[in-house]
């Protein structure tokens, strides 16, 4: 049986120093067929002329007629590739050896698995390690319902999202094109909202292995949208956007919004320990505009403090891995 064809797709903006290595660790997996895209989105600096330079078949190369933003790049990359499955490896990333090889297999071995989802390594720009992420979600295949509502449960009680950055994610196309297209309204969390949309149309699999490298770099755009509010503005609306869904789930909506209220006054807190005011003032209107009142906010902050230091002490709290297994039971 021939093996589907994965279409790597690379969309880069002004990462001239960095887009080579993350060409390269595409190039250096032993996964045959592969298409290698890459969409540069306007660069101002040498990356269209450096991509260009590279002389390999299985690269193909693209430049949009205008900037189209980060997300407004992803769809540009959708609607080039062929493969049955696509990587969106982001150019200051590295995918990790073996990984495709690994991911595909699981997604092979199960046609209703629409997303796999890695660990992954942080690494300096100059290649040391930093340190290792690993999935909060125990290994094996959830439901997409189960997951789309694991998603808020995260977000609630911990502030992230259970699934890997892009560059450690395998997606079915056909999954995909169901979903549509990224919505870049909601700037760095486009990418979670378009995956809860995937899991509408099929499974989620967690792999217990690293499948990317995050490179640490201080021009990382996740840093200007936390300060701007967007990032926790992001997670408000990918949770508001399901509450039908979670209305038919034991679990109702109202007590994770109010969680994340919490998590939002940290925000505004860290803001202000940071010198960042205005950044605190954002988060303080957040709280307004999604209804939450600042003492439900300030004793959900409290709570899970508190929560968190019961877990480090051993003090009857659980591991977060064990907290996941109970909520889906």
């Amino acid at each position: 049986m021939a093996q589907p064809t994965v279409s790597v797709c690379i969309p880069v903006y002004n990462r001239a120093e960095l887009v080579v290595a993350a060409i390269e660790s595409a190039l250096q997996q032993d996964y045959a067929p592969l298409e290698i895209l890459v969409v540069d989105n306007c660069s101002t600096d040498d990356t269209w002329n450096t991509i260009r330079a590279m002389k390999e078949p299985r690269l193909k190369c693209f430049r949009n007629s205008q900037n189209l933003g980060m997300f407004g790049n992803f769809n540009r990359c959708l609607e080039l590739a062929t493969g049955e499955h696509l990587r969106f490896l982001c150019s200051d990333d590295l995918l990790l050896p073996g990984t495709l090889a690994r991911e595909a297999q699981a997604m092979q071995g199960n046609p209703n698995i629409a997303i796999v989802s890695t660990n992954c390594y942080h690494i300096h720009p100059k290649g040391h390690l930093l340190r290792a992420s690993k999935s909060v979600v125990p290994p094996g295949v959830y439901s997409g319902q189960k997951t789309i509502w694991l998603t808020a449960w995260c977000f609630a009680n911990y502030g992230f999202n259970p699934f890997n950055f892009p560059s450690g994610l395998l997606l079915r196309r056909s999954s995909a094109l169901k979903a549509g297209q990224f919505d870049d309204s909601l700037n760095g969390l486009a990418d979670v909202d378009f995956w809860l949309r995937m899991l509408e149309y099929g499974d989620a699999c967690f792999l217990d292995h690293s499948g990317c490298a995050v490179v640490e770099h201080d021009c990382r755009a996740s840093f200007d949208l936390f300060w701007k509010g967007l990032y926790m503005r992001g997670q408000f609306e990918v949770v508001r956007r399901r509450k039908s869904m979670y209305s038919q789930c034991s679990s109702p909506l109202e007590p994770m919004v109010k969680q994340m209220g919490g998590r939002c006054l940290w925000y505004a807190l860290k803001s202000i320990l940071h010198g960042r005011f205005n950044s605190a003032m954002i988060h303080r209107r957040l709280l307004r505009e999604y209804g939450i009142d600042l003492h439900s906010a300030a004793f959900s902050l409290v709570q899970q403090g508190l929560q968190r230091v019961s877990r480090r002490c051993g003090a009857g709290g659980l591991p977060l891995r064990e907290a996941l297994k109970n909520a889906f039971q």
